[in-house]
């Protein structure tokens, strides 16, 4: 008969998913400059990332003094992040960009105001341990609404710099590599 821990070990078929092992694409608008380098350095620059969250709104019902949740009508994306090392400022300027195309910082215009001009998609790929896709979480509708600052400091020795930037996007969808859609339309 097989111990406990035999029987844990045959669970991980695969030897379990790496937090490590995964790949961000990011998708700028045609009118960023620049933008197929820097989509080029993001699959390579991106050193941080989560997968992304949603919550199912809830309500509750109270019947003689007891709860009763229950799943509510709507579906909720939080804002995602991050974080990019900043080599030469080239992937840094292009967020800039994009944010500049949607609301200029000198003259305050909305360069592009339609949501198909500004928005696009990001996907966020888990890899398995030989660098294959195994799941891709696509977000739709994504555009950078944060660039956070950079701290600089001369105590900062032998560092490299890097940024967060949030995104905030309208859903996302989560795909297998095999093709089976899982969440989202």
């Amino acid at each position: 008969m097989a111990n406990i821990l035999d029987k844990f070990k045959g669970r991980l078929s695969s030897g379990g998913v790496r937090s490590n092992q995964f790949e961000v694409h990011l998708t700028f608008p045609t009118w960023v400059a620049n933008r197929s380098t820097a989509s080029d350095d993001g699959l390579f620059l991106c050193n941080s990332a989560s997968l992304p969250k949603q919550t199912i709104g809830t309500t509750e019902m109270k019947f003689r003094g007891r709860a009763l949740q229950l799943a509510g009508d709507s579906r909720t994306f939080e804002p995602w992040t991050a974080t990019f090392v900043n080599d030469d400022f080239a992937i840094y300027q292009a967020f800039e960009a994009w944010q500049d195309g949607i609301n200029d910082i000198e003259s305050n215009d909305q360069l592009h105001i339609t949501p198909d001009s500004y928005k696009a998609t990001v996907d966020i790929r888990q890899l398995d341990r030989s660098g294959d896709p195994i799941k891709t979480f696509k977000l739709h509708g994504a555009f950078p609404s944060d660039i956070a600052s950079i701290d600089l400091s001369f105590d900062s020795d032998d560092t490299i710099q890097d940024f967060d930037i949030t995104w905030n996007y309208d859903y996302f969808t989560s795909v297998r590599e095999s093709g089976d859609l899982l969440q989202g339309t």
